[in-house]
């Protein structure tokens, strides 16, 4: 078909394309409204204080993991890639140091990929009921991104940002006083402050 036809008239693909703009235009602006008016009520969900080591495992148990640092980061992903991969409408990613997590039982099965980024991607399952434990990516020995919905207290889990909100349900509710970017900040470095802000007592000033 093509894009105009005799008359100058639109053709239905570009009615289409004029259409998932303004759906996406929408998507954003309801995001925004709905997180001033979450902001407004004052309703945030119940949290606990977590404690270390912190354990976790897949859905079947037969991988089991145990992390002895804090968290570095808590933040949720809206892209369509975290959407399809985690089935669900974003993925909670937690990123911590690879060198105080530890698999206590169990051998996780990777899945290597590029992601669109261009990166070289990990992710590691449970050959047994599939579920997903954790990523690794190229370049970034140092850490690992563990899915925080594994590990065993989920009650604390209150993220400090929500990426790539541009693609997010319309029905998804921010957590008051996260930070909501269109895409994914180029610095995670000022992210990562206001974490450790928000948790002083694992993160002591030197």
């Amino acid at each position: 078909m093509r894009a105009i036809d005799r008359g100058g008239r639109l053709t239905i693909r570009q009615h289409e394309r004029r259409a998932l703009l303004r759906r996406q235009s929408s998507q954003r602006d309801n995001f925004r409204i709905s997180f001033r008016s979450y902001l407004r009520s004052g309703l945030i969900m119940s949290s606990t204080r977590p404690a270390l080591p912190m354990t976790g495992g897949c859905p079947c148990g037969a991988v089991r993991y145990q992390i002895d640092s804090f968290p570095l980061l808590l933040y949720s992903c809206n892209c369509t890639n975290c959407q399809r991969t985690s089935g669900s409408a974003f993925a909670l990613n937690m990123p911590v140091a690879a060198k105080d997590f530890r698999i206590l039982q169990g051998e996780p099965k990777g899945w290597r990929r590029r992601s669109s980024s261009g990166a070289d991607v990990t992710s590691w399952f449970c050959g047994d009921c599939g579920g997903r434990i954790y990523g690794e990516r190229a370049g970034r020995p140092h850490s690992m991104t563990l899915r925080a919905g594994t590990l065993d207290d989920t009650t604390w889990l209150v993220p400090i940002a929500h990426m790539y909100v541009r693609s997010a349900q319309p029905w998804v509710l921010p957590a008051r006083g996260a930070e909501c970017h269109e895409t994914g900040p180029d610095d995670f470095r000022p992210l990562a402050q206001a974490w450790r802000a928000m948790w002083p007592e694992f993160f002591p000033q030197k």
